[in-house]
This record gives C-alpha cells, structure tokens and sequence, in this order.
C-alpha cells in the first residue's frame, strides 16, 4: 500500500487559506493535484464542495480533519455526462497541495479505473451509492505525517 505524506502543523485553516488563495477550481485543476488523481478517468469540469453540488448519495463534502489529524477538504468531481468521484485535497509534505481518491467507498467503475459514464453507460452511476466511513478510512491509511508511518 503506497503511502502519501502530510505536513504535520497543517492545520484546516492553513488548507482553507491555500485553496482560497486562488479558489477551488484553480487548486483542483493545478499540476500537482491533477497528477495525484489521474489514477481515475474523470472530468474536473464540475467540481462541488457543498452537499447540493451533485447527487452524491452518502458523500459529505467539506473542511474536515480526519482521526490521524490530517486536515481534507472532501471534494466531488465529473463532467456532465459522467457521474461525479469523490477525493479530497490536503497539504503534503512538501506544503504544497495533494489529492487523494480513495477507491473503499468511492464511486466508480473499478475495472476501468473511470467515472460511471466515462468509459460505460451512466445508469451503473444510480445503482451505487458513497460511504463516507469507507472514504474517511481509507484517506486514513494512506494520508500519513511522515513520522507516524511505521512502513517508512
């Protein structure tokens, strides 16, 4: 399991600061965060951090920190035609912004490592929902500060 690092001192402010800085959708369309969540086949031409942003059923997007401390903010993404994945964007070690998409909870099609709808028909999008438990958990195992992971 690969792991991704955080800056221990990264509070949820200094993330809301970072994004708010250039606004969401420059943050999410940056270099860095688009590499980190090319591993998935999706659009960034919608992008929603408010409940009513899409139809996401069980996803709860927002400013949170998770139970190891690592400050997320908990984004949706798709383009029209596409049903939306969930990822979140933290600071990483090097105090720049990552992305994460974690695959427990997520929506997507896992054999093609795309977005409902991308690669296949949408309508498989309606028969899956989120589970924020599953996402928080596996941002948890794989978003760590440096010096708390005992595999490095």
């Amino acid at each position: 399991m690969s792991k991704r690092y955080a800056k221990r001192g990264a509070t949820e402010q200094k993330l809301r600061d970072m994004i708010g800085k250039d606004g969401l959708y420059e943050a999410v369309w940056s270099e860095r965060v688009q590499k980190d969540i090319s591993k998935i086949q999706f659009d960034c031409e919608n992008i929603g951090i408010e409940e009513d942003d899409f139809n996401m059923e069980g996803f709860e997007p927002g400013y949170e920190t998770l139970a190891n401390g690592v400050p997320v903010l908990w984004v949706g993404a798709g383009g029209d035609w596409e049903g939306p994945v969930a990822f979140c964007v933290y600071v990483g070690e090097d105090g720049e912004l990552r992305a994460y998409v974690p695959t427990s909870g997520n929506v997507y099609n896992k054999e093609e490592n795309a977005a409902f709808g991308n690669n296949d028909d949408i309508g498989q999008y309606r028969d899956h929902e989120f589970d924020m438990d599953a996402l928080r958990k596996d941002a948890i195992e794989h978003i760590v500060f440096k010096d708390t992971d005992v595999t490095a």
